[in-house]
């Protein structure tokens, strides 16, 4: 799987990125990242999202077609109950052409972010105490 398509060229494209707390509590901050490959990164920091919230974070930028073989990288860090938890630095999520201009949902919970694609396959990581 990768974001190889039949485009004779590559072609720009976005998706409108929303994050859900279902983590069982109010976090007091927690920042969500997309990159693609080396470049296009975008963070969002939220401070008290409450649980059970679904709020805007960004638009993931990212490119499909020919000689397209980057990889869409995203990352969660949050406090809770004074300890700071995160995903590995290089969890990837391929966004296809397919998924352009349709919402990504990125659930939280305490051990886990779920990278839902519209269209494309979604991606589960765990997530860790790491402070």
């Amino acid at each position: 799987m990768g974001n190889q398509t039949s485009e004779a060229t590559a072609t720009d494209r976005s998706c409108p990125v929303y994050v859900v707390n279902n983590t069982g509590g109010t976090l007091s901050e927690i920042t969500f990242t997309h990159r693609y490959n080396g470049d296009n990164k975008v963070s969002k920091t939220f401070t008290n999202l409450a649980n059970g919230s679904k709020e805007y974070a960004f638009d993931a930028k990212y490119r499909t077609g020919f000689v397209t073989t980057g990889h869409d990288y995203w990352w969660v860090s949050f406090k809770a109950g004074g300890h700071v938890f995160a995903c590995k630095d290089d969890f990837y999520c391929y966004l296809t052409a397919d998924d352009d201009g349709k919402d990504v949902i990125l659930k939280v919970t305490m051990n886990n972010l779920h990278v839902g694609c519209p269209a494309s396959s979604s991606c589960d990581v765990a997530i860790n105490q790491v402070g």
